[in-house]
């Protein structure tokens, strides 16, 4: 589906520039279509890491932890459930970076990691001539070796939220399920 966003929003792209009726477009539309281009291209290469030390463990067979090291530790300070996108070297240039949201290893857990997220595994096969066939968490799932790209971490204005009302508030309720256990494990780290 993004992919085909992608494409029609290219399309809608070239649709306004070409048109002489909308000269202003021109000086509107076109500079900020480029610096998003620029954007993208630099989010792709500047924050792009090697997950050290990266770890891939089954949790039955719909889940698996993933954990690594990143040395962007500074940023993971003051909010809860970072996101971090990862994607496996190697992947096509078609399939975009997936983003998860992650917890951060408690102190008094040892091990070099400090960055966790349990991840679902998806199984069922793709459609489509623009990526693999196999999922790109079932191929994490049965490549535990294969080395992961990861870029972040970003952290949204919810996730300082959170972070405030856990270490002001004696009473908070979080709620979540499934891949939102990253969320609430990282809000038990902080209590």
């Amino acid at each position: 589906g993004i992919q085909l966003h992608r494409v029609i929003a290219a399309v809608y792209f070239v649709d306004i520039v070409r048109r002489h009726t909308h000269p202003h477009s021109w000086f509107l539309n076109t500079p900020f279509f480029v610096l998003y281009v620029l954007d993208r291209l630099w989010w792709s290469y500047a924050w792009r890491t090697t997950a050290e030390q990266c770890s891939r463990v089954p949790i039955g067979r719909n889940y698996m932890l993933v954990t690594f090291r990143t040395r962007r530790q500074p940023a993971l300070r003051d909010c809860i459930g970072s996101d971090f996108h990862m994607l496996l070297k190697g992947s096509p240039c078609t399939e975009d970076a997936h983003v998860f949201t992650t917890f951060r290893r408690p102190k008094q857990v040892a091990g070099t990691w400090n960055v966790g997220c349990v991840v679902r595994v998806f199984r069922k096969p793709r459609a489509g001539c623009c990526f693999g066939k196999t999922p790109h968490t079932q191929t994490m799932y049965d490549d535990p070796d294969r080395p992961l790209h990861v870029w972040g971490p970003s952290q949204g204005e919810m996730s300082k939220k959170v972070f405030a009302a856990v270490n002001t508030s004696s009473a908070v309720c979080l709620v979540g399920a499934g891949s939102a256990v990253n969320y609430l494990i990282d809000a038990l780290v902080h209590l």
